[in-house]
């Protein structure tokens, strides 16, 4: 008896202690998630209710894919991105194959995700690459005329990743991905 009690108090405590590597954000998104789906419930929404259980269940799987980093913002941003790109798929697909009512359907779902994604504190893309372009157009005025810029100046220790992450408030792989797009672009 005392083994099966012990084991339960373990098993609990590893489970909420787990649940502690989620931002602040990440927990609130969870229950405007929550209230969302019984909103939905009750307005007979189907479309928005099970695209709402499916995030929730994107999430859930991405929580514990990533256990051992902390969840936020980005993370959810990465899960309704992917989930929108097959919703785009199923339209795409659908279309081919004339099946209006299954379009509509998976419209409906990708405006939910769209409205999702736009309550997230992050910058978008568009944001990020017009920063990006401003940093490089400053950094190249600062050279001289007959100079390149070489990317690895840039990367190596004049930028400080993290912290404009924070600032830009994007990740830092969504910097590094656009930065040498930008810099293509520009042909610096």
């Amino acid at each position: 008896m005392f083994r099966t009690s012990l084991f339960s108090a373990t098993r609990s405590f590893s489970s909420s202690a787990f649940r502690l590597q989620n931002s602040a954000f990440f927990d609130e998104f969870a229950v405007i998630l929550k209230t969302d789906l019984k909103k939905s419930m009750l307005a007979k929404d189907n479309a928005k209710k099970e695209t709402v259980k499916m995030l929730r269940s994107e999430l859930k799987n991405f929580e514990i894919d990533s256990k051992g980093k902390e969840n936020n913002e980005f993370g959810i941003s990465k899960v309704i991105n992917k989930m929108m790109k097959t919703r785009k798929n199923s339209i795409e697909e659908y279309s081919k194959l004339e099946r209006q009512d299954l379009v509509e359907h998976e419209t409906a779902q990708l405006k939910c995700l769209q409205a999702y994604l736009v309550q997230l504190p992050i910058a978008s893309e568009d944001e990020v690459i017009s920063k990006i372009t401003k940093l490089l157009e400053d950094k190249k005025s600062s050279l001289k005329e007959d100079e390149k810029m070489p990317l690895a100046a840039v990367i190596a220790k004049e930028l400080d990743f993290k912290t404009l992450s924070e600032q830009w408030k994007t990740s830092e792989k969504d910097i590094r991905k656009n930065l040498f797009m930008v810099y293509k672009q520009l042909k610096l």
